[in-house]
């Protein structure tokens, strides 16, 4: 039998390591879906309930019914800390996070806009419909919205300890039948 040189070794190597590395995307990028069967049923007939995609420690919520929009749903921001969070992925202090619950989830993903009103000064928020909010404010960090809990909010660059009166507003879409998760 013929030794392997060292050469080959480590091209083997490589290339197994490239194999993994590329099959990677292809293992993350599975779309989540759930599916019912029956697709319709009446009140308290069985109905199995499969899903596929989704992480073994994922929260899942599946909204029943109607679907219901709340408009400016208000929630005063008590949580004003002092002591910022270091981020090291963004290499800033940051404070928060700032926001609210919804009253009512699941929340329909794509479905939430937010008004900020810290003592005067405005910002809104749009989801992107992936869990993450679009904003042209310059102080925000990380905007977030979790359909499943209803949380929702951001950080700030700026310390909002001395502010008085800071509230959220929140429009969004949620089932009229509850939530099972």
């Amino acid at each position: 039998m013929r030794k392997m040189s060292n050469k080959t070794k480590i091209i083997a190597i490589a290339s197994l390591m490239l194999l993994i590395a590329l099959t990677m995307p292809m293992i993350n990028a599975q779309t989540a879906a759930i599916t019912f069967d029956p697709t319709s049923a009446e009140q308290y007939d069985s109905v199995t309930v499969e899903g596929t995609g989704f992480a073994a420690t994922s929260t899942v919520g599946i909204g029943l019914g109607a679907e219901v929009t709340v408009e400016a749903e208000a929630h005063q921001i008590t949580n004003l800390v002092a002591d910022p969070i270091y981020d090291e992925e963004l290499g800033v202090d940051k404070y928060g996070p700032f926001g609210g619950t919804t009253d009512h989830r699941p929340v329909k993903p794509g479905s939430v806009y937010i008004f900020y009103d810290v003592d005067g000064v405005t910002s809104e928020y749009f989801d992107n419909g992936d869990g993450t909010l679009n904003t042209e404010s310059t102080y925000a960090i990380g905007p977030f919205v979790n359909y499943v809990t209803g949380e929702c909010g951001r950080y700030s660059t700026a310390d909002w300890s001395g502010f008085e009166d800071p509230w959220v507003y929140i429009t969004y879409t949620y089932y009229d039948r509850g939530v099972h998760n």
